[in-house]
């Protein structure tokens, strides 16, 4: 089981857009318990070898992947319906999802957000196309 970590740039969360980079670690969304519970889980060979995939081919947004040995138990997780932002300038965990689901726009940063893939001149460029969804953990 693995887990990637990658540079991320260009993205926005709510209405703030974020030119980066900021390295994040990356993990298969784990939605089966519904949407209030959100967690990351490792990713599979297969798995890992398509987001290997999409974020080279998708430099604009993504660089400098290295995978790691990962251990379910150590994975990011957070509700989603959390009633309380956090103070911070950045959300600890980012969401990544084929549909997007942006959730609220009331300007305040909440644990867990949901991103939108921008281009260099901050218009969308939001092309995930895997079949699962993916959290990061935001390392810096």
């Amino acid at each position: 089981m693995y887990r990637l970590e990658t540079k991320l740039s260009n993205f926005k969360f709510n209405t703030v857009h974020q030119l980066g980079p900021l390295t994040v670690m990356w993990y298969k969304l784990d939605e089966t318990d519904g949407d209030e519970d959100n967690k990351g889980k490792c990713l599979t060979k297969e798995e890992l070898d398509q987001l290997i995939n999409y974020v080279v081919n998708n430099k604009i947004n993504f660089g400098n992947q290295n995978y790691f040995s990962c251990d379910d138990e150590e994975n990011p997780g957070c509700d989603l319906y959390d009633p309380l932002p956090i103070d911070s300038l950045l959300p600890a965990n980012l969401i990544v999802r084929k549909e997007l689901q942006l959730g609220k726009s009331d300007g305040n940063i909440y644990r867990c957000m949901d991103i939108e893939l921008l281009n260099a001149n901050g218009t969308t460029n939001h092309n995930y196309s895997l079949d699962f969804d993916i959290i990061g953990e935001v390392i810096n």
